[in-house]
């Protein structure tokens, strides 16, 4: 049987990749919830059933110089993905139970990104550090892509009127000239009478 995952392209941000991973695990018929943001970490408590959640840019992303010319630059997302694997009622098949489920994630987040993923560091993730259920892994990886230009620019208005012309009108009708580098500009009255600083009025 084939499966195809629909509308599957080159992801454009970190928000494809995820989106791709979720229609994969679906198609296969898992129905492990996958969630996406920060709130959703307090809910991976002691007894929690299996998921996996996503908390894109964390520790943080980078605008880096793109990789293709003639972009504006490229895109740096991170990403922490936690892992609650299925409870079992002993330690160790707790761990090889997310284990494998972290397999499965790691696939999709690969295929889903291809060629721009790199994994980063693999973390215990376990609800508390007593013997209780709950076996957990938090897993980080980057994914970089390029951003697009910004076409839709070259149909605004230009910003200002250019007023290089009136700003040399104005500077020619109070006698200053651009070409001569020392000119001043002396007051004078209505009549067009040099003004001198320093006489005292009579």
């Amino acid at each position: 049987m084939t499966l195809t995952v629909s509308n599957h392209r080159v992801p454009s941000t970190l928000a494809d990749v995820i989106r791709q991973v979720k229609q994969a695990f679906s198609l296969v018929g898992n129905a492990l919830p996958i969630q996406v943001g920060v709130n959703y970490r307090k809910s991976f408590g002691v007894g929690s059933p299996p998921k996996v959640l996503f908390v894109p840019e964390s520790p943080g992303g980078k605008i880096l110089p793109p990789y293709q010319m003639g972009r504006p630059a490229s895109y740096l997302h991170s990403c922490k993905v936690y892992i609650r694997g299925r409870e079992a009622a002993d330690d160790i098949d707790r761990f090889e139970n997310t284990y494998k489920l972290a397999d499965q994630v790691i696939g999709a987040i690969a295929v889903a990104g291809s060629g721009r993923i790199e994994w980063g560091a693999v973390e215990d993730d376990s609800p508390t550090d007593t013997n209780a259920y709950g076996a957990g892994l938090v897993i980080g990886f980057t994914f970089r892509r390029d951003i697009q230009p910004f076409d839709e620019r070259w149909r605004l208005e230009p910003a200002d009127e250019d007023r290089s012309k009136y700003m040399h009108d104005l500077l020619q009708l109070i006698g200053y000239s651009p070409d001569e580098t020392s000119a001043t500009i002396e007051p004078t009255t209505s009549d067009g009478i040099a003004i001198n600083p320093t006489t005292t009025p009579q």
